[in-house]
């Protein structure tokens, strides 16, 4: 909780607000990236990554599309994303969503963690889990 106080003087003297406001609303999203953790089938160099995350209200908090490249076997990719409006509140029951574009087969396991970095150098570091994505099954969606 962050208390706020307003000291100014009027003609009939001083007067005093204060206010407070919760640490979580205070907190603005600053920055966000993904980490895929490629397993044991990589990402072919022709398949394009989006990604995006939802605030509990359907609007995005940040995103990232056309992600290409090879993604090798065993291999890690950090991804920085741009951030829209979104705080700490706003991210409470949010969701990532995934999704390929492929050029022809592709079968890509994958781990990833999202990291969200706020205003006040507070982080949260999200474990995504395990995920397969292909040409046929190409998204997905999951709260964080």
């Amino acid at each position: 909780m962050k208390i706020t106080k307003v000291v100014f003087e009027t003609a009939l003297g001083l007067v005093v607000l204060v206010g407070a406001t919760s640490a979580a609303q205070a907190q603005k999203l600053a920055s966000a990236e993904i980490r895929f953790d490629t397993m044991d089938n990589d990402k072919d160099h022709d398949t394009f990554v989006n990604v995006e995350i939802l605030r509990s209200d359907g609007y995005k908090a940040a995103s990232v599309y056309n992600v290409g490249g090879k993604y090798n076997d065993h291999s890690s990719h950090t991804v920085g994303m741009s951030v829209f409006a979104a705080d700490a509140a706003s991210l409470s029951g949010a969701s990532l969503r995934i999704w390929i574009n492929t050029n022809g087969n592709d079968k890509w396991d994958f781990s990833a963690k999202v990291t969200l970095r706020f205003d006040d150098r507070s982080e949260r570091v999200i474990d995504v889990g395990r995920m397969v994505l292909t040409q046929d099954d190409s998204q997905l969606q999951r709260s964080i």
